[in-house]
């Protein structure tokens, strides 16, 4: 008999410790979006952001070798947990995978690849993929899973690589499937002297700015942040003045407001500079205009949630970001040694 929503307990506040959230491994962590909270008598309790999810229940249960006890949480709260506890914990160096999708023998891509590793102190390996197919691809993907891959660097692919591959978009894919953070290389831009970090209020600016901080702590780039706001409406336009703007975006209690600070303070603690910018276009003007008045190297922005109600009630942002944007993205996921 299926599970309905209000079989499962909803828990507000999670808190998790290392001890219990290690059971389950980052990957499966961060594809199903649970974290395992607390263990008692032999039961581990769960807290997943769709504990419906029959199969999911199935993997986790198997993997912790335990009984498990199921509860509902927010899906941004869990993936900001998985993301801060990981990284609290994670003691070794990057693993970094070139994937070279159609110019394999690209030297700039290998140069770019090269610099950006080394500059992290990564280690970088190559990803072949063995054919031009689903099943290549997929096993890579499942490769990049096995290896814990931090990061993958990645062409922007082709036209003739897409469609000789999929009828859809590969580079829509790999955002939607990696487990790993992804820095399209775009035009290569080196070296990398002003970082932009998008923040969008939700569980995934944490490793977004985790990444900021790490690119930040090994060059002497100028970092900038920009949140993406709600633009005023144009019929009050006594509040468009840039003072009041700042303003009403950093006294509010809106979702924004709240991750404006946790970033700033994210930095602080971690002692470096940023600047704050306010922009009042639409979300994904905002982020177009800055990037070509601020002449960026890199754009750093976290992963959107694929749950469904985030897809209904929330704008996307970061394909639409891709698509415009030429220099190097990086569009971060959870989880990765601590700067």
């Amino acid at each position: 008999m299926p599970y309905s929503v209000n079989s499962f307990l909803e828990v507000k506040g999670i808190k998790a410790n290392w001890k219990v959230a290690e059971r389950l491994p980052f990957d499966l962590a961060c594809q199903w979006h649970a974290l395992p909270i607390a263990e008692e008598h032999g039961h581990i309790t769960v807290a997943m952001a769709n504990p419906e999810d029959q199969q999911a229940r199935d993997i986790i249960t198997t993997e912790l070798g335990a009984p498990v006890f199921t509860v509902q949480a927010n899906l941004d709260t869990i993936d900001e947990l998985i993301a801060e506890i990981w990284r609290k914990h994670a003691n070794q160096g990057l693993k970094i995978s070139l994937w070279k999708l159609s110019h394999p023998d690209s030297e700039i891509l290998d140069t770019y690849a090269h610099c950006v590793s080394n500059l992290l102190g990564g280690e970088l390996e190559q990803l072949l993929l063995n054919g031009n197919n689903h099943n290549a691809y997929h096993e890579a993907i499942e490769e990049l899973t096995r290896d814990k891959t931090d990061l993958v660097i990645s062409e922007k692919p082709t036209q003739k690589f897409l469609d000789r591959l999929f009828s859809g978009s590969t580079d829509e894919m790999l955002l939607k499937d990696s487990p790993a953070t992804i820095l399209f290389a775009g035009d290569h831009r080196l070296p990398i002297r002003n970082i932009l970090l998008v923040i969008q209020g939700a569980g995934c600016d944490v490793p977004a700015t985790n990444w900021a901080i790490r690119f930040a702590e090994h060059t002497s780039a100028h970092l900038v942040v920009l949140p993406v706001t709600v633009p005023i409406p144009v019929m009050y336009g006594e509040m468009q003045h840039e003072r009041y703007k700042s303003n009403s975006v950093l006294n509010s209690e809106c979702p924004t407001s709240l991750g404006i600070g946790k970033v700033m303070h994210q930095l602080m603690d971690q002692g470096i500079q940023g600047t704050l910018k306010i922009r009042n276009e639409s979300p994904e003007w905002q982020i177009w205009w800055e990037f070509l008045e601020g002449d960026y190297d890199l754009v750093i922005i976290g992963a959107e949630s694929q749950a469904w109600e985030r897809k209904i009630f929330a704008s996307e942002i970061v394909y639409p970001t891709y698509i415009k944007i030429s220099a190097p993205l990086l569009v971060a996921k959870p989880g990765y040694c601590e700067p």
